[in-house]
């Protein structure tokens, strides 16, 4: 036996002791997890799974402390690691485990919507619901939603995720687009025909008029694409 432990337990056989009980370690939990949590806007319920009933030490001044570095995701099975200070000295870390139930107001689909359907807002309902173990966080205000299509077909009663929103196209397939095309100080205008739709700042195929020629152009505007000559 190390001398540590050979002091520790003539310690607890003939020194006083001191009980750090399962409330402590469930207040310190509860306290970090509300100082987290209260700017987080979720609403959330916490459930204690896992925590020592308790810890038997040497009389001493003892605090518990949970350590500074948040975990990924304060969201669903998390593990904390409190640890046990005496004065300047942390004596050991304990695990303590916790379910944090999330609950969110989202956008809910009243029908089903098709690929590159615009979002009618109309056809949304708000809805509190559960959102502990999404995959993916769901929209929960309406502005990034406004002026959106699906990217693919969505089931009526699907919570809208980011994943299936985007844009609306500034340009459609087989748009007439002004060509603006900058040289040096030099600005030149023609026109073509956009081969594919376009969105903001993302590049397309565009035929030049009265010609077979395919450029890439960038999307700058409604109808409107830019490309730069070297």
């Amino acid at each position: 036996m190390n001398l540590f432990l050979y002091i520790l337990s003539f310690i607890f056989a003939f020194g006083r002791t001191e009980t750090i009980s399962e409330s402590a370690f469930q207040n310190t939990v509860q306290h970090y997890l509300v100082n987290e949590l209260q700017n987080s806007g979720v609403e959330y319920h916490i459930e204690y799974r896992s925590l020592p009933k308790e810890i038997i030490l040497p009389q001493g001044d003892y605090t518990l402390r949970i350590t500074s570095q948040r975990p990924p995701a304060l969201k669903g099975y998390v593990s904390l690691p409190v640890e046990i200070w005496n004065g300047s000295a942390c004596l050991q870390t304990v695990m303590c485990s916790v379910l944090i139930r999330t609950f969110e107001t989202v956008y809910v689909t009243n029908r089903m919507f098709e690929k590159n359907e615009e979002i009618d807002l109309t056809s949304l309902t708000r809805r509190n619901l559960e959102t502990t173990f999404f995959r993916e966080a769901p929209i929960t205000s309406v502005e990034p939603l406004k002026q959106k299509r699906m990217k693919k077909n969505v089931k009526e009663n699907s919570v809208i995720v980011p994943s299936v929103v985007e844009e609306l196209p500034v340009i459609q397939r087989d748009d007439v687009v002004t060509i603006m095309v900058k040289s040096n100080n030099v600005l030149l205008r023609s026109t073509g025909i956009a081969r594919q739709e376009g969105f903001l700042g993302r590049k397309i195929p565009v035929v030049r008029s009265g010609s077979k020629e395919i450029v890439q152009a960038k999307v700058i505007g409604k109808q409107t694409v830019e490309i730069i000559a070297r």
